[in-house]
């Protein structure tokens, strides 16, 4: 359709109406092909209820590689020509080359050459240059797709001599002007907006955002120790009792089917030492403020029962930070089960833009990508480092803060 919109006898369709599918006689133009492809993903995107943005990031780059391939299409069907030029034009040349850049009586520049070999230059530089020399925001592969490609066509339109035309103008050079504008522009930062209120940030708790792990520690082994002196505490076991129900974990030491009272025994101890002694991970006011400035919707997801994680959260004061706080108890599925982030998501920002789940456990970030929500793994316990790399995480941080910039990519 691209190709019949510019084509310069316009009677020639009128007259042969059918010819505009002849898609065998060629007339697949590329620029054409880009809007019906963009458009048919801008309106997949929002029915998935993917990122448009993030999908345009991941793909457009991409299309370099795809139309560099392309190109040579063209030269097979000898299209895609440049102005003629001398037989010593090609001196030096593959004879193959030579010969089939023959076209109408004469020899002809091949710009299919030069627009295939700029297109993976293009490709190469801005995946493998461009985080080297600016900071990667969203949008900006897509915009720098959109300005290569702009500049490199508008340079081969003005040597090839078989344009499609829009009255004395080239079709091409005009679409590439606005190509070049738009990804300037985005390169800048002119058309970015402010969607934190599609963004939501949900965080485990003990190890997370609270410095609980030894009281977690400390609450386990003393009704071990008190009921069961035989047996052996180790640092392994120690570092088990983070992530896992506390059912889970009496069960698994004990070999018992009823630990109901030694799970009570164990909130008593831990609501106490919650009360006079836990304290918060480090930068976590930092992040949890800056989180709420940009009106970023927050919550906690958390295998700890929800009224202690309710004490825990009010002993930081960082239940004034949270939309939703889900508890082990309200869902069937303990962590690696999403059923806890989809519970908090769809109470709060059911069609969020963009989830994040931060967590410092294998159970944590198994469960935020079963979510589909990207997960962010806080490497604190030593013990569990290399575990937490190895689940492959969207993104590692040794510190809360780091996060910030993260969440500033997307608001």
């Amino acid at each position: 359709l691209w190709y019949v919109l510019f084509y310069p006898d316009k009677a020639y369709f009128i007259n042969n109406p059918m010819k505009v599918f002849a898609f065998r006689d060629g007339g697949l133009a590329i620029q054409g092909g880009l809007f019906g492809g963009a458009a048919y993903a801008y309106f997949a995107s929002k029915r998935q209820n993917i990122d448009f943005v993030d999908l345009a990031d991941s793909t457009m780059p991409n299309l370099l590689i795809a139309q560099a391939i392309g190109r040579w299409g063209n030269f097979l069907n000898q299209e895609a020509f440049g102005q003629k030029v001398s037989e010593s034009f090609f001196n030096g040349w593959p004879l193959w080359l030579k010969n089939h850049m023959f076209i109408d009586g004469a020899y002809r520049q091949p710009m299919f050459l030069l627009e295939s070999s700029l297109n993976i230059v293009g490709f190469l530089l801005i995946y493998f240059l461009l985080k080297r020399v600016k900071k990667i925001k969203k949008g900006d592969y897509a915009f720098s797709y959109l300005l290569w490609y702009g500049i490199v066509r508008f340079v081969v339109e003005h040597f090839r001599s078989d344009s499609l035309m829009l009255f004395s103008l080239k079709s091409a050079q005009i679409v590439s002007v606005i190509f070049i504008i738009i990804g300037a522009l985005g390169l800048l930062g002119v058309f970015k907006k402010n969607k934190a209120e599609d963004v939501l940030v949900l965080f485990d708790f003990d190890g997370t955002i609270a410095d609980s792990n030894a009281l977690i520690i400390d609450s386990f082994n003393q009704v071990f120790e008190k009921h069961f002196p035989e047996i052996e505490i180790t640092r392994e076991m120690e570092v088990s009792y983070v992530g896992p129900t506390l059912d889970y974990t009496f069960k698994k030491y004990l070999k018992l089917d009823d630990v109901d009272q030694y799970i009570n025994e164990y909130r008593e101890i831990n609501f106490l030492l919650q009360k006079t002694s836990l304290t918060e991970i480090e930068n976590a006011t930092k992040l949890l403020e800056y989180l709420k400035s940009n009106k970023v919707k927050m919550g906690v997801v958390s295998s700890k029962w929800k009224d202690s994680l309710n004490l825990g959260l009010k002993v930081l004061d960082f239940d004034k930070y949270m939309d939703v706080v889900v508890g082990g108890d309200e869902v069937e599925k303990a962590k690696p089960s999403p059923l806890g982030i989809l519970k908090a998501k769809d109470a709060v920002l059911p069609k969020a833009k963009k989830c994040y789940y931060v967590g410092d456990t294998v159970t944590d970030i198994l469960a935020a990508k079963a979510s589909g929500c990207i997960s962010i793994a806080l490497l604190g316990v030593e013990e569990i480092r290399q575990d937490l790399i190895d689940v492959k995480p969207d993104y590692l941080v040794e510190d809360l803060s780091e996060i910030i910039e993260i969440i500033k990519e997307v608001i």
